[in-house]
């Protein structure tokens, strides 16, 4: 009686050591899907940087791995055409060894596309015309009737496998399958790609948008002051290539830019006898035109999603040395943004027309800059102006001369100097 009780205490004890690690591991399962989930709404995040799709996956696709513990995951796009007689489906993104079966699942994907299949197929068996596929998860990315390409989660790897280093250890596939669990992890993957797809094209739908609001803006400047006509554009090119050259980021060199096209917007507020008169402007008139930057400040604050251009609007006029306007800023209280415009800025106003004088040789512009850095400009921008010299004579270069001999009028060197547009 004590040996049988013995033997049912063991057997109960090895009963709850496997509920234990049953539990253990459904617990990490969890914590490891939910961590994964976190992951992923770092990635959905919709902003001005980079946030394709491809973005997403990359920094995704490897956590789903783990969780289903396939031997790949690959992400296609859609086809052009949904006949197999076309390019077939892109392969944009893969997770995983690379390992033979890849040509096989294209050829499974682009099936897929030309059936127009939309449900997720889960296939556990294949014949021995596919001896590198074992299991297959295969899921479309899509939303509503746009097709933005397929999951595809391989060969799956036994759950005591280090998935990260499984070609050390042994074990048969054929008795390792995909289940509903794994076919809900990789569906819910789609889905969220496809939500997230669906947000990136609103996002540049609504970027369009506000560059077509840019360009009008722009197409007003220049109807009212038709010798300033692609000022802005030229400044913008020009300031541009400067942060570039300074290394600044991707993102703020598309805020650089953006605020060299808005930079002049306030002129729309300036009366045309000021703003196109042909000859020296009084004290008075000048005033009025010092007004521009405050007035395009105004103009586009109430606009949230460009908020980021307003430093370069209200101070491309400020000077180094304190003695620009509107607030007299001086040396590093100027923001970049601006430091960077007033330097592009001041060059094609030299060189320029204007209905006043001719714009001066590029020489003399440069060497008016050479002699204002860290008075009128800041040393270092105008270092990186000089860095890339050619690109800048190159642009303005693209400019027409609409100048008639009638309209050529001296203007003061300190106004050139100034770069007064």
């Amino acid at each position: 009686n004590a040996q049988l009780l013995s033997l049912q205490q063991q057997n109960q004890l090895e009963q709850s050591r496997l509920q234990y690690e049953k539990c253990i591991y459904q617990i990490t399962a969890n914590f490891e899907e939910l961590s994964w989930l976190r992951t992923f709404t770092e990635y959905i995040e919709i902003d001005e940087g980079c946030n394709n799709l491809i973005h997403v996956a990359q920094g995704t696709l490897p956590g789903l791995r783990q969780l289903v513990a396939a031997e790949a995951i690959y992400f296609f796009g859609a086809a052009e055409s949904s006949s197999l007689s076309s390019a077939g489906c892109p392969l944009l993104f893969c997770e995983g060894d690379e390992f033979p079966a890849e040509s096989v699942v294209q050829l499974i994907v682009d099936e897929a596309q030309a059936n127009g299949r939309r449900q997720t197929w889960v296939c556990n068996s294949f014949d021995e015309a596919k001896p590198e596929l074992q299991n297959l998860i295969l899921t479309p990315v899509r939303k509503g009737e746009s097709s933005l390409g397929w999951l595809v989660a391989v060969n799956k790897i036994s759950p005591l496998t280090n998935v990260q280093d499984h070609t050390a250890v042994q074990w048969d596939r054929n008795l390792v399958e995909f289940g509903t669990v794994e076919a809900g992890l990789v569906d819910s993957m789609a889905a969220m790609l496809a939500t997230q797809g669906r947000n990136v094209q609103l996002f540049r739908d609504l970027e369009e948008l506000l560059v077509g609001v840019m360009r009008a803006m722009i197409n007003a400047i220049d109807a009212k002051d038709v010798y300033t006509s692609g000022h802005s554009e030229r400044v913008a090119a020009m300031s541009l290539k400067i942060a570039q050259q300074l290394g600044l980021s991707e993102l703020e060199c598309k805020h650089i830019h953006m605020a060299g096209l808005l930079h002049d917007v306030g002129k729309i507020g300036i009366p045309d006898n000021v703003l196109g008169k042909q000859g020296k402007l009084t004290d008075k008139e000048f005033a009025v035109v010092k007004l521009h930057p405050v007035i395009g400040y105004e103009i586009l604050k109430p606009l949230d999603r460009i908020r980021f251009v307003l430093p370069g609007v209200l101070h491309h006029h400020e000077a180094w040395d304190g003695s620009g306007y509107p607030h007299g800023l001086r040396a590093e209280q100027i923001p970049l943004q601006a430091r960077i415009l007033a330097v592009a800025d001041s060059y094609d106003a030299m060189t320029s027309d204007r209905p006043y004088r001719r714009g001066m040789p590029t020489s003399k512009a440069e060497t008016i800059l050479l002699e204002g850095m860290g008075s009128q400009w800041d040393s270092g921008v105008c270092e990186a102006f000089f860095a890339v010299l050619g690109e800048m004579q190159a642009i303005c270069n693209k400019q027409p001369s609409f100048m008639p001999d009638m309209f050529v009028h001296a203007v003061p060197t300190e106004m050139s100097q100034a770069g007064i547009t």
